[in-house]
């Protein structure tokens, strides 16, 4: 379920910042997790697997860290991700109000959706009577990432049971055919982006993005509506840190004579 640091933010509406999750390893989430509100867990594109997540949702409850996992819309997946006491699930590529529908009709209990109860670990951990809690402290969102989808955005945000959206920056880029490196915040992209912003902020609903790591950018995604804001990765943070110490290998090796 959603844990205090991020349940504080959204209660005094002030943005929420996390990061991703690509590799299977629950330890990670051990040792980088405890600074960040959430953690999107990626169960479309990354290692990880329904095996694997389990632990990696016990490692982010360890730390106080409230897990979002990311998925193909499939409500039997939904539905498993959710009974693991998962914070929430992000549900990939929603274009439509007929798919937002069936995401809900798999991620919430009735009357507002047809989830089925009996998860172990949920009633494990929060007792028998923990679907009012589920209703309350486990999300729906949904990733926006066609021109389709941004069409329907405002229609998307307006249902009942869709927690907040998130726009694939990657995958519109590609359907837009603009180059991957197009910011999020200019030109063609920043009437989309804002469209997500305005729209979930007229809905009373979430909106995420991922930018940078940069204060600018952060303030832009602030200021356009999105009050879940995700930074990096475990693979990128992973990669960087290995440029860098590569450029003091090489900075030595450059002046270090007989080496």
């Amino acid at each position: 379920m959603i844990h205090k640091r991020l349940a504080d933010k959204m209660a005094s509406h002030k943005p929420a910042f996390g990061t991703s999750l690509r590799f299977h390893d629950p330890a990670i989430m051990e040792m980088i997790g405890g600074g960040w509100d959430f953690v999107w867990i990626d169960m479309q594109h990354g290692t990880i697997g329904p095996e694997h997540i389990m632990d990696i949702i016990r490692a982010c409850d360890l730390v106080g860290l409230t897990s979002l996992v990311r998925m193909p819309l499939n409500p039997d997946l939904i539905s498993f991700v959710l009974d693991m006491d998962a914070g929430g699930v992000l549900i990939a590529q929603v274009d439509t109000p007929e798919q937002a529908r069936t995401a809900v009709e798999a991620a919430k209990f009735p009357p507002l959706g047809n989830r089925s109860y009996g998860g172990r670990r949920i009633i494990d951990r929060h007792g028998a009577d923990y679907t009012s809690r589920a209703k309350r402290e486990q999300l729906l969102l949904l990733q926006i990432e066609s021109p389709k989808g941004i069409e329907n955005t405002p229609l998307l945000a307006s249902i009942d049971g869709v927690d907040g959206l998130m726009l694939g920056p990657d995958d519109l880029r590609i359907r837009l055919q603009v180059p991957l490196t197009t910011p999020l915040m200019d030109g063609v992209l920043l009437e989309p982006t804002r469209r997500i912003g305005q729209a979930c902020s007229q809905a009373g609903k979430h909106a995420m993005v991922i930018v940078a790591a940069q204060q600018a950018d952060m303030q832009k995604a602030a200021d356009a509506g999105f009050d879940f804001i995700s930074l990096g990765a475990d693979a990128t943070f992973l990669k960087r840190g290995c440029s860098a110490a590569l450029a003091e290998v090489a900075a030595f090796l450059g002046g270090a004579g007989s080496y």
